[in-house]
């Protein structure tokens, strides 16, 4: 009878062994690389987006980047990086697993008059409008442009036009009433000998959506920033937080400028945090070392941005910080100079200020 019941309990033990052996994980992991579709090499601080989840990373100097802990399923792995053409990736998580999502991005031609605000627009079931602005970068004469490329299921208004000097013309684009489903496509925007590329992806099964380099699709989601303080640099300028978000030790602070004033702002300087702008938490004062401002699809470190602002147009600004401590959960300061060299539309203050910033 003993060695019975020694045999039932050693078989009951190689049992559950067998059973905890057998249990899958059940999350996955997306993993991948960033690379230049010309040369292979390693794309180092691309801005890598998950939908629907809303996580966003960075990528290291490899290249490389990993979203973990993802329930199974398909997701939109959307890739931006200045000077380069933004994609969307689908990819599917398997529980248990590492799905790859590497991506070639394609160097963005020189253009030196034709830009646009963003190169990629996401739409969902509940996000079906969305703008982008075709901007003349130019210094003398209008810009004659047209859209090609639309397909049946999205409308664009207008489809060309003229664009003067340092200005830019909105261009609405919005799914049709009868479009369901799944659909792709790439607009190509057409003007003085040059080209510019605009990528859409809709997918009306889906509650969430980006848009690159701007909102009007970005995306972001409806985290509470109510208990921070803003001070603008003028009455007329109206400036917000759209996100903060944290991947890891990297947070990206997300904030827009709309210019209110009667008339363009012909130039306004951003300073980096080398020549005055500052960052602090609880913890540390940040300097330009681990820090990158972008601000009107511009980006600097240790300089500053020159651009206009146009009236009553949004333009969109980022703060990318590195090396922030877990227990960080707040920004205490983000003090940004923002100066007007415009006579004709000075600013009463030489920066915007945001306080007590939390960090989602």
């Amino acid at each position: 009878m003993r060695k019975l019941y020694s045999l039932i309990v050693l078989f009951t033990i190689v049992l559950l062994s067998s059973c905890a052996k057998d249990e899958v994980n059940p999350f996955g992991n997306i993993y991948g690389v960033v690379v230049n579709s010309n040369t292979s090499e390693p794309i180092q601080g691309a801005r890598v987006t998950l939908t629907p989840t809303g996580k966003s990373t960075v990528t290291g100097n490899d290249g490389s980047y990993e979203f973990v802990d993802l329930e199974a399923g398909s997701y939109k792995v959307t890739v931006q990086a200045d000077g380069y053409s933004s994609t969307v990736k689908n990819v599917t998580v398997v529980a248990g697993e590492r799905a790859i999502g590497d991506v070639s991005l394609s160097a963005k031609p020189q253009n030196t008059k034709l830009g646009i605000d963003k190169d990629i627009v996401l739409f969902t079931k509940s996000i079906k409008t969305a703008t982008i602005n075709i901007k003349n970068l130019g210094n003398s004469g209008n810009i004659d442009w047209t859209i090609t490329n639309v397909p049946s299921w999205l409308t664009v208004s207008p489809q060309q036009g003229s664009t003067g000097v340092g200005k830019e013309t909105a261009v609405a684009l919005s799914l049709n009433s009868s479009f369901t489903g799944q659909g792709n496509c790439i607009l190509i925007i057409n003007a003085a000998g040059e080209s510019v590329s605009v990528t859409i992806s809709a997918d009306t099964t889906s509650d969430e959506g980006t848009g690159g380099n701007g909102d009007g699709g970005d995306g972001e989601t409806s985290d509470d920033y109510s208990s921070a303080e803003i001070e603008s640099c003028d009455p007329e300028i109206e400036v917000g937080i759209t996100s903060c978000k944290r991947s890891g030790s990297t947070v990206i602070f997300k904030f827009y400028v709309i210019n209110k004033k009667e008339s363009d702002v012909s130039k306004i300087e951003l300073e980096s945090l080398y020549s005055g702008s500052q960052i602090v938490d609880d913890e540390t004062y940040y300097d330009n070392t681990n820090t990158t401002i972008k601000f009107a699809n511009k980006t600097t470190t240790s300089g500053y941005i020159s651009t206009p602002l146009v009236k009553n147009t949004k333009t969109n600004g980022e703060v990318v910080v590195q090396g922030v401590s877990n227990n960080i959960n707040k920004f205490n300061l983000i003090k940004l100079k923002f100066k007007s060299y415009d006579n004709n539309n000075p600013f009463i203050k030489d920066y915007i200020e945001f306080r007590n910033v939390p960090i989602y």
